[in-house]
């Protein structure tokens, strides 16, 4: 729902650079965050595009490969770093501060290989999903000219998906964001419905409690 008329400033914001990018033809992109940050994306990326996604010809899947690296495993950073070449690859760091630990790690490395593989072109592989006036990421992404999209104000991580946090990625796969949204809307008109039998979280919700003092009872506890 947008009551207060604030949907269409940061949609417009993220059709532009996705628009922007999707002419650059990336092979890949590589999104760099943690909770929320990440999860967001896995979610949208799983529920609407094919588990081949990755694996599709360039042709067939709507976008670049897509990679969601949400923790520092090096093991796990090292195999997806060996498929995703620099000069081909997009990178999308997502953090309202910039100092999330996990994700100032991850973004420290990239930006050096970067600068070692693409010199000075290195700000045109990276879009920043962040605070819209201040934090630590913000002074880098000014300083360093990168593309940014903004984190709404009082929206946190794990309610972030619908925002730039996602619709970035969600956009550069095909995704149509407009879409997304209404259907967002939709269910949460449904969800917001008095009636429990109208009502599918309530609905889910009654099943789920039911369910666990069912198993409670079963158990003796």
């Amino acid at each position: 729902a947008d009551p207060a008329g604030t949907r269409k400033a940061p949609v417009d914001a993220v059709k532009a650079i996705a628009a922007k990018h999707a002419a650059k033809n990336w092979e890949n992109l590589v999104v760099l965050g943690i909770g929320g940050s990440a999860l967001g994306n896995i979610a949208l990326q799983s529920a609407l595009k094919p588990t081949t996604h990755n694996l599709q010809p360039a042709g067939e899947r709507h976008g670049p490969r897509l990679f969601v690296l949400d923790n520092v495993d090096p093991a796990n950073f090292a195999a997806v770093m060996a498929q995703c070449q620099p000069e081909k690859t997009l990178f999308n760091v997502v953090s309202k501060s910039g100092e999330t630990a996990e994700t100032a790690a991850q973004f420290m490395i990239i930006r050096d290989l970067l600068a070692k593989s693409v010199g000075e072109n290195a700000s045109d592989h990276i879009v920043a999903v962040t605070d819209a006036e201040k934090g630590t990421m913000r002074q880098i992404c000014d300083a360093a000219g990168y593309d940014t999209l903004p984190v709404p104000d009082g929206v946190g991580g794990r309610f972030s998906v619908l925002s730039p946090v996602g619709l970035f990625s969600a956009a550069m796969n095909g995704v149509d964001i407009d879409a997304l949204l209404d259907g967002a809307h939709e269910m949460e008109t449904k969800c917001r419905n008095p009636e429990l039998a109208q009502n599918p979280a309530a609905k889910l919700a009654t099943i789920l409690v039911h369910l666990g003092k069912g198993r409670s009872n079963a158990s003796g506890s």
